[in-house]
């Protein structure tokens, strides 16, 4: 039986000190700056206590659903029992996140840059960016996390300690291990694996590091899976903690090393990637961007409706925001907005969302800043920047005009869900079209503005009012 329970102080103010991680004090909750005062509160289960703060008890609610369904299904595919009791904290959007000191493991607090760090010991910090699959996705990865910590490191920091130095994982191992429990194969997997294969960049995997270690790290599970069979693996993590040795844990198990093993799977790939690669025809044009930098998404490109020459779009660098102006005829460009630093941490790529003005003379675009959202009206005329705050939101997802410019709809995030709302540009104001615990997005204008389109999960075409339980999303849009 599910419980909740207020807590009266706030986590941010907390004097004590918390054992969090290797054994190091960390003050829970306490960054170098913050814009919002996080009240918690928390719901009680048998195995697992779910913390969330102001607007956060429906995702509070389905992160204990998600957490009661997932945590059978992987003590089942490990075989084991978690022995420590699992607590989340459920953070509304990336940007409270990273006003934590998640993943602060030193004592000066001036280096902290918050938002790194998601699990640590048997604690999970998730957030929610208004897509549900991926708030369940996020859960389970960490809870995949858990159990490998455990089966592999053991729970006591005695214990931890002495099996970290006893086992060197290369980081495809682990890393990949999690992703491929947590993440079914999708498109996105199958094009990072397809470039690392043909590229040649995987064959060096033991060094590969990042997002490219997990992806290759994924893929040879992915293989090790569909040659000898899904039930093996939590066989060759447990050989391998109990003879310490990498190689001896899938030679024991499926009867090879992880050399051969390593040139059976780049052949599996090579050869399935080569066939699909003959049959593939590029797009003909001209490229917008003649080269583009290493470790920056290119994102959110939109043509001016009155001037098909002027285009707009988003640069990200490891969290360094730039938006331009380019005109496609002569390749001119310029930046008219520059936000955040390269830093080492969980990357934002929802936003800003840029959206043209049906008149053609006004750039809008929606960011979060200092704990609130913003919109901001840029003239490109006039090249003056306006904003005003959007309030009684948590974040925008996607939004356009009407034709006649007075009202905006929008995708946006509230109290836990991703609803559809109408915001007047004259009175600021937004009014409600869906409110329930189906992901809504991607709505536009249709008809000259008398009827709106959008994209939903819902189970069926109904709205229903203020309800978290009604409408089961199916994750099918």
């Amino acid at each position: 039986m599910k419980k909740i329970f207020f807590i009266s102080f706030l986590f941010v103010s907390i004097a004590g000190f918390s054992q969090f991680y290797n054994g190091l004090q960390m003050n829970f909750g306490k960054n170098r700056i913050q814009y919002n005062n996080f009240v918690w509160q928390y719901y009680r289960d048998s195995k697992v206590d779910v913390y969330f703060y102001q607007n956060g008890e429906a995702l509070a609610k389905e992160a204990l659903m998600i957490v009661k369904r997932k945590l059978p299904e992987l003590t089942y595919f490990f075989q084991y029992d978690l022995q420590q009791r699992i607590i989340i904290l459920v953070y509304n959007k990336l940007t409270d996140f990273r006003q934590s000191n998640i993943g602060l493991i030193t004592g000066d607090l001036q280096y902290n840059i918050g938002g790194v760090t998601q699990v640590l010991g048997n604690k999970i910090f998730v957030y929610f960016d208004g897509n549900r699959e991926q708030f369940e996705t996020e859960i389970t990865k960490s809870l995949a996390q858990i159990f490998i910590n455990e089966m592999v490191y053991g729970t006591d920091f005695k214990t931890r300690m002495a099996n970290s130095t006893l086992i060197a994982f290369p980081e495809w191992y682990l890393k990949g291990l999690i992703s491929y429990i947590s993440t079914e194969w999708n498109t996105d997997i199958d094009n990072q694996v397809r470039d690392g294969i043909l590229s040649g960049r995987y064959e060096k995997f033991n060094s590969l590091i990042g997002d490219e270690a997990t992806y290759a790290g994924h893929s040879i599970w992915n293989y090790i899976a569909i040659k000898y069979g899904k039930q093996v693996i939590p066989n060759i993590v447990y050989l391998t903690k109990v003879s310490k040795n990498i190689d001896a844990g899938f030679m024991y198990v499926i009867g090879t090393s992880l050399k051969y093993l390593s040139y059976d799977w780049l052949n599996f790939y090579d050869e399935w990637y080569y066939k699909q690669e003959q049959l593939r025809v590029m797009p003909t044009g001209n490229f917008i961007l003649k080269k583009s930098k290493k470790n920056t998404v290119y994102q959110q490109l939109k043509i001016n409706p009155v001037y098909p020459n002027l285009v707009t779009y988003q640069t990200n660098q490891k969290g360094k925001v730039k938006i331009w102006l380019q005109d496609i005829k002569t390749g001119k460009k310029k930046r008219i907005y520059r936000k955040g630093h390269t830093l080492e941490q969980i990357t934002d790529y929802s936003n800003p969302v840029l959206c043209w003005h049906p008149q053609g003379d006004i750039l809008t675009f929606t960011n979060e800043y200092q704990g609130k959202v913003w919109l901001n009206l840029y003239d490109i005329k006039t090249k003056k920047l306006e904003r005003r705050e959007l309030t009684d939101i948590q974040k925008v997802l996607d939004y356009d005009y009407s034709p006649d410019g007075f009202q905006i709809i929008m995708s946006v995030v509230s109290h836990g869900h991703s609803d559809i709302s109408i915001y007047s540009m004259v009175g600021a104001s937004f009014e409600k079209i869906t409110d329930d615990a189906a992901d809504d997005l991607s709505p536009h204008f249709i008809e000259n503005g008398k009827k709106i389109i959008f994209s939903s999960n819902r189970s069926s075409n109904t709205l229903i009012a203020n309800t978290d339980s009604l409408i089961t999303p199916n994750n099918i849009f």
